[in-house]
């Protein structure tokens, strides 16, 4: 019996202390704090992590649309965002890029779609967004961008 119990009580912590991938666990201001390269080349994994404090802030609202502001401007750009299980898609709103693109777009905002898997850890405040790519020689590269929650 103390074991099915020790068992029991170990599931729900584990259960419970798990990031979460919902919608609601997104919104809200999140600031970047580091950026983490990972590369695995010819089967050789490789790991570096950058400062990027304060680089981005991404502002997660209610009515599906991510604001995003870099250091390079104080302009809030809109992208709508749409959640499968773990991944959370961005699209630049149609009306903003054709804006951007007239005025030659900043830099460092995506205009094109992107996938990033999510996880947010609700215990550290911490919400890694990660971006996995694949070359022709199979090697895979991920950027995993780690934001802490703005107040």
């Amino acid at each position: 019996m103390k074991h099915l119990l020790a068992t029991a009580i170990c599931l729900l912590f584990v259960i419970t202390s798990q990031a979460q991938t919902s919608a609601a666990a997104l919104l809200g201001k999140w600031e970047t704090s580091a950026l983490r390269d990972v590369s695995i080349i010819d089967g050789k994994k490789t790991t570096e992590e950058h400062s990027f404090e304060g680089e981005r802030i991404y502002n997660f609202t209610s009515d599906k649309l991510c604001y995003i502001t870099t250091a390079y401007t104080d302009v809030a750009h809109p992208h709508k965002y749409v959640i499968e299980g773990n991944k959370v898609y961005f699209t630049m709103e149609p009306a903003h890029l054709a804006k951007l693109m007239k005025d030659d777009a900043e830099y460092g905002i995506e205009l094109e779609p992107t996938e990033f898997e999510f996880n947010v850890d609700t215990a550290k405040k911490k919400l890694y967004l990660t971006r996995t790519s694949v070359d022709a020689d199979k090697n895979t590269y991920q950027s995993v961008f780690i934001f802490k929650k703005k107040k």
